[in-house]
């Protein structure tokens, strides 16, 4: 049982570093969003008098890179919130169990905080 909590935690992690948007980004899917990008810079030039110009291939890593790091960080709440309303009551109750639990729970929310990207 100790074990199990362990293994979710490497399973959610695997999936979300090896698994989770293994293609890359294509072309079609950059000019798209480059596009809105531009629409949304020239309202806002036209609107508000702002410079306003994002490169799309940098805006869809980061969107990625939130989705992923938004997994894990929820993961590890439901992990938490899982297992202290359902595994714990039914299984033996050992103050192990409360620390293997918290200590998996805090290592995929760090890991989804260090994952989250970063303004330059």
């Amino acid at each position: 049982m100790e074990f199990l909590y362990f293994i979710l935690v490497l399973i959610i992690w695997l999936y979300v570093e090896k698994i989770m948007y293994k293609k890359p980004l294509t072309e079609k899917e950059i000019k798209k969003y480059q596009k809105f990008l531009d629409d949304i810079g020239q309202k806002a030039k036209e609107e508000y008098n702002l410079e306003w110009n994002y490169d799309a291939k940098e805006e869809l890593l980061k969107e990625r890179k939130k989705i992923k790091s938004f997994i894990l960080i929820c993961s590890g709440f439901f992990i938490g919130i899982i297992s202290t309303m359902v595994i714990l009551p039914i299984a033996v109750f050992s103050f192990l169990h409360i620390i293997l639990i918290s200590l998996n729970c805090f290592f995929l929310i760090l890991l989804g905080l260090l994952k989250w990207p970063r303004k330059k």
